[in-house]
């Protein structure tokens, strides 16, 4: 308190001021070296105002210029660059050009940036050149002249220290080939662009221009992915309204309408909203959306001009709200050009058609300027209001006059469509068969009805061979249209007609399949049923006629299939239904047993087996009783019904020769035992089974069960014969070779892990499946719990090499490291550890791996190799367990590499650390460090605080040793002798006894 009291009396009572020019403006200088420019403004302002003529004058003007630059105020810099540029032979003149043009582009003067970067440019200062050419083009390209920005940012990317212009020069070489038409060249800068500067603030800019580029250069999609990736920021809006009119352009509508509405709703007052909002709608609705679009055209955010109207009217239409729609249009036909006014009115014939108002309808049309349209439109209206003649004469009218009309084909359809309901049947099959020999114009529906047509146009006139091949086309050709489902009935009556029944019953088969909810789906089934009687179509006589002879039949069948598709509540209802309104039919108890078993999947164990008990009472067919009693087996066991499991047991025993089913029985049977509590009843019906099987694979896992139950209940020594006997009858036995493993585990637990060796090695066979990998590592554990290194490291080297995948692949390959380590084999030992450092970044055994790895590598000599890793051990996980050791043999790594001071802090570590045997050690390596370097004084003091303040053994032997040691080497003789004999009286027999008496007695001689 008293120094600090001292220390504070003598400062200085206030910080001394700058009063000479020179100090002023070195202070100057010094705040815009460290980067104080707001404080740098203040004193440079504050020199000219006092030293306005001094001669470092126009160089503190050139440091408050420079200031004011770094803070952004370029409009407050330039006078004073100007100034300068004015002063022959400043030093810093051309400097102060090149800033100047800086300063004028920065307040958008690029006329006069031109003129004072030309300077810059011009003189003799040739590091200025890159930047100023940079900055003259950025001048060139706000004028628009993008020639010459073009030079000059070219001129920039091919100098020379220019390195930092070269982002913002390629991104202004690629806008000036885009605006200069190079759509190609400005693509391939922006690409180039981005892949030198991925994450420069400018990519999303650059990405937008190669979009643009792309778009221009006749590539929307990929216009479209470079804007897909700007995520946000100011070319975000831009990039979505692109992205939107690219799907577009790609026939994607709704994706299109998807990203206009994102825009809108990520910037609802940005400069596109009304577009969006409009473009948005737009497309919902050309989509078949109408709902969507009626909505979105609605938004104010789309206002009301007449090209929103046009769309918001058809919308309208769309969604049925036609006296609406109508004078929405003709609000927007007020104030349309004279190409929408078009659109318009054609769109008001469509809404006046739907309305009924077909003369008024014909009159839009015309108004629309396209008279083939007009005449295509009044036909169609004259169709489907009746009157079938004039349609008829309109539809040849338009064909006639416009025989190249993009209205031709739909026209011919309406004609043909006029020929077949005015009954004249030949001449429309021409028609229709006309206009499939042009498939690319016809859409998919259209012809599928033209084909259909010609079908009914045959059958109308008699010909049934050739309708049921037409309908037959349908159907093949167009299974999605909506003349499918009534061709494909018309094929089955066609085809029953001409007296192919087989043919009928096919193509009646696949209307159920492809139209289960058809229109003729009930003639369809009653057809069926007479050709196909019992089949799975008397479903539907069920709904109508219950008291159908075949309806206990269509019921049990739809109950199996149910069950079969996992429908499983249902399949129990449709049992349930036969068995209580059809008790004497013939497949009653089938049924029962059907019903048992869902009962059971459901989880209903118990009146599941009722079920099976009045099945088995009614005395079915030896296979069906068979059946009953092995299902009983699994139902009793489940629901507790422990007798009930064992006679069922015993009745199904004589009735099976399935071994296979035989043993899963007697095994289900044995476990309901054992839960039961039963366990002697359970163990001897699996002996008594045993018994009668003395070899295969049953047998064997006959045995493997009994293993398992005595395992259960603490009988390790059963468990172990029970194995033994698996394996003397099936030596490669899955099951058997795990259950062994669990005998290991058992006995491993027991402490007894010589006897759980042998199981585990058993286990490790290599067809001993998914367990190998714990069974190889158990038996690496019981070795190394029994300390036989060598066969432990051998354990876990094998689980390594054949499991490298496994979850005991990181902890097996540092235990084999770890054991080769303590059975002496260094170097095997390294080689391992070093994988875990390599191979295992991230797993919890990487610590414990670089710490045995570094303690190795330092017994082996390598001490650079052992310093590098035990240091990322100690900066990586600072909370290591053995870090103390971790840094005690990392600081004598360090001292053998001959780095003293590194050492020191490694050893000063292990002393925060450690107070006990490590601390001695670290204390002592410290003192060989003083002893090395001639410091022994410093070196008796480490040895002699080990000696006195530790009490361990070896440490303070040594320590005792060493002291004499520094004694001796001080001169100090008497003081040696007595440190040595109290070595050799306190610690006769430590190893650094023998040295002390050595050493007593040269002394003692001289």
């Amino acid at each position: 308190m008293h120094t600090l009291i001292l220390l504070l009396c003598l400062l200085p009572s206030s910080v001394p001021t700058v009063d000479d020019a020179d100090d002023a403006y070195q202070f100057v200088a010094g705040l815009c070296e460290q980067g104080h420019h707001a404080m740098a403004i203040r004193e440079a302002r504050k020199f000219l105002e006092a030293y306005p003529r001094h001669v470092k004058a126009d160089l503190a003007r050139y440091r408050l210029a420079s200031a004011l630059f770094e803070v952004g105020e370029a409009g407050e810099a330039a006078p004073h660059y100007r100034t300068l540029t004015g002063r022959e032979g400043f030093e810093y003149r051309a400097e102060s050009w090149l800033r100047l043009g800086e300063c004028e582009l920065r307040e958008n003067r690029p006329k006069q940036a031109k003129v004072a970067l030309r300077q810059a440019l011009a003189s003799d200062q040739a590091y200025l050149h890159p930047a100023a050419a940079f900055f003259l083009g950025e001048s060139h390209f706000t004028l628009t002249e993008y020639a010459p920005a073009r030079e000059r940012y070219d001129e920039t990317l091919r100098a020379e220290g220019a390195a930092e212009y070269h982002p913002h020069a390629l991104r202004g070489l690629a806008w000036c080939d885009f605006y200069l038409g190079a759509h190609a060249a400005a693509a391939r800068g922006a690409r180039a662009f981005l892949k030198r500067h991925a994450d420069h603030a400018l990519r999303d800019e650059v990405r937008f221009l190669l979009g643009d580029a792309e778009r221009e250069g006749g590539s929307p999609a990929r216009a479209e992915a470079a804007w897909k990736k700007i995520e946000a920021g100011e070319f975000h809006d831009a990039a979505l309204r692109g992205r939107a009119f690219a799907r577009s352009s790609a026939g994607d509508l709704v994706g299109a309408a998807r990203l206009f509405g994102e825009l809108l709703q990520r910037y609802p007052k940005g400069r596109f909203a009304a577009e969006a909002a409009l473009q948005r709608g737009a497309h919902l609705l050309r989509a078949g959306r109408g709902a969507e679009a009626l909505e979105a055209l609605s938004s104010p955010i789309a206002g009301t001009g007449p090209e929103v109207l046009y769309w918001l009217g058809k919308a309208q239409a769309e969604c049925g709200n036609e006296e609406q729609a109508l004078r929405t249009l003709e609000r927007a036909a007020r104030e349309a050009p004279a190409e929408l006014a078009e659109q318009i009115a054609a769109a008001r014939g469509d809404v006046l058609f739907a309305l009924g108002r077909l003369e008024e309808s014909a009159d839009a049309y015309l108004r629309s300027r396209s008279d083939d349209y007009a005449l295509h439109a009044a036909a169609t209206a004259q169709l489907n209001a009746g009157n079938e003649e004039r349609a008829v004469g309109l539809a040849r009218e338009l064909l006639e006059r416009y025989p190249e009309s993009p209205y031709a084909t739909t026209t011919r359809l309406a004609l043909a469509e006029g020929l077949f309901a005015l009954g004249e049947h030949d001449e429309a099959r021409e028609e229709f068969t006309s206009l499939l020999r042009r498939p690319d114009e016809l859409p998919g529906e259209d012809r599928a009805r033209a084909q259909a047509r010609i079908g009914w146009c045959h059958y109308l006139t008699g010909n049934r061979v050739a309708a049921l091949t037409a309908f037959a086309a349908v159907s093949e050709r167009h299974p999605r249209s909506v003349e499918a489902e009534p061709a494909r009935y018309m094929e089955g009556r066609s085809a029953l007609e001409v007296g192919e029944a087989e043919r009928a019953v096919a193509a009646w088969t696949r209307y159920l399949a492809e139209h289960p909810g058809g229109a003729h789906l009930a003639e369809v089934q009653l057809e069926l049923s007479r050709l196909q009687p019992g089949t799975d179509h008397l479903e539907e006589l069920l709904k109508n006629r219950s008291d159908d002879p075949l309806a206990p039949q269509a019921l049990f069948e739809l109950a199996e299939k149910l069950a079969d598709s996992g429908a499983r509540e249902q399949a129990i209802a449709r049992y349930r239904e036969l068995l209580e309104h059809f008790p004497r039919s013939e497949p009653v108890l089938t049924a029962r047993y059907g019903l048992a078993w869902q009962l059971r999947e459901a989880g209903e164990p118990g009146p599941a087996l009722e079920q099976l008990g009045l099945l088995l009472r009614a005395k079915p067919a030896p296979e069906l009783r068979r059946a009953a009693l092995q299902l009983s087996i699994w139902c009793a066991a489940e629901a507790g019904e422990t007798d009930a499991c064992l006679d069922a047991w015993t009745a199904f025993e004589p009735l099976c020769t399935d071994e296979g089913e035989r043993f899963a029985a007697v095994q289900v049977t044995a476990r309901a035992l054992e839960s039961a509590g039963r366990h002697a009843s359970a163990q001897k019906l699996l002996a008594d089974f045993s018994r009668e099987l003395e070899s295969g694979v049953i047998a064997a896992r006959a045995r493997v069960e009994g293993a398992w139950l005595a395992l259960d209940a603490g009988e390790i020594e059963v468990a172990e014969r029970r194995v033994a006997e698996a394996l003397r009858l099936e030596p490669e036995s899955v099951e058997a070779l795990q259950a062994a493993f669990f005998v290991g585990e058992a006995h491993f637990a027991a402490g007894e892990a010589e006897r759980a060796e042998g199981f585990y090695r058993a286990a490790t066979a290599p067809h001993a499946g998914e367990l190998r990998d714990d069974a190889l590592y158990k038996l690496g554990f019981s070795r190394l719990r029994l300390e036989r290194w060598k066969g432990a490291a051998e354990a876990f080297e094998q689980l390594v090499a054949d499991f490298p995948r496994s979850e005991l692949f990181g902890e097996g390959l540092f235990l084999a490291g770890e054991c080769r380590f303590r059975s002496g084999e260094l170097e095997r030992s390294v080689e391992l550890l070093d994988r875990v450092r390599v191979e295992l970044p991230r797993h919890e055994v990487r610590a414990k791996g670089l710490f045995r790895l570094g303690l190795a590598q330092f017994e082996l000599g390598a001490f650079k190799a052992c310093e590098r890793v035990l240091t990322e051990l100690c900066k990586k996980h600072a909370k290591f367990e053995n870090r103390a050791e971790a840094e005690l043999c990392r600081g004598r790594a360090l001292a053998a590499l001959e780095k003293p001071r590194a050492a020191r802090s490694a050893f000063d570590s292990v002393l925060r650390l450690d107070r006990g045997a490590l601390a001695a050690r670290a204390r002592l390596e410290i003192g060989r460090l003083h002893y090395a370097a001639g410091q022994h004084d410093d070196a008796l003091s480490e040895f002699l605080k080990v000696a006195l303040l530790y009490a361990h053994e070896a440490e303070v032997a040594e320590a005792t040793l060493l002291a004499g040691h520094c004694l001796q080497a001080q001169g100090q003789r008497e003081l040696a002798i007595e440190q040595y004999q109290r070595l050799v009286e306190k610690y006769p027999k430590s190893p650094f006894a023998a040295e002390a008496k050595k050493r007593l007695k040269t002394l003692r001689i001289r």
